[in-house]
Formats: C-alpha cells, sequence, structure tokens
C-alpha cells in the first residue's frame, strides 16, 4: 500500500517473484478480467514450465498457465474498511490439486 504505487508497479513485482521462485527466466502476461473488489484487474498468466512455452499437456498445448487473478483495491473498499484510500494491489494464488510429486516440478 503507498502513495505512489501502480499497476506497473505490481506487475514488475509479480514478474520478479515468478523468476525469483522458478529461478528461470519466465515470459508472463496479463490477460484483463473483472474481480468484483479490484479496479482495474487482471488474470495472471506465465510460460509453461514443463515445456517452456511450447506446448504440452499440462498448458493444454497452449504454452501458457494461468496462476492467479490481481488487481489494484477499489478506493471504497478501502473506505468502507476504514482505510484512508491509497493505492493497494492484490495478489491471489491459484492452488493446484497436484500429488507430491507433480509439486516438486513447479520448483525445478
Amino acid at each position: 500500500m503507498g502513495e505512489n504505487v501502480s499497476f506497473a508497479n505490481m506487475k514488475a513485482v509479480l514478474h520478479g517473484f515468478l523468476q525469483a521462485f522458478f529461478e528461470r527466466d519466465l515470459a508472463m502476461r496479463l490477460r484483463p478480467s473483472y474481480f468484483p473488489f479490484t479496479e482495474p484487474s487482471a488474470e495472471v498468466d506465465m510460460s509453461c514450465v514443463f515445456c517452456d512455452g511450447k506446448g504440452c499437456r499440462t498448458c493444454k498445448h497452449s504454452g501458457w498457465l494461468e496462476i492467479s487473478g490481481c488487481g489494484m483495491v477499489h478506493p471504497n473498499v478501502l473506505r468502507a474498511s476504514g482505510v484512508r484510500p491509497r493505492a493497494l494491489y492484490r495478489l491471489r494464488l491459484r492452488r493446484r490439486d497436484r500429488s507430491a510429486g507433480d509439486a516438486a516440478l513447479w520448483r525445478e
């Protein structure tokens, strides 16, 4: 939360997190979406870590994995919470149902 936080800041934080977590260069894209408490909102996709974006069963041959929703928290939500409206971004990570063996592949 801050005075001069923008959607571009949120995108940079997300991209930096993905590259640090997976320890490799990854492509990331944001697709416009709707979430009731954020404006603007987006779906976060990253290049598939299993096929390096070439297409496989995991990414349904698209080369992309949808991993999260994100957005800038709407000022009215902050006001209703008793917080002075300033820029705040939110990230919602998706849980994937995977066995322990598959989950280890996400970190490789």
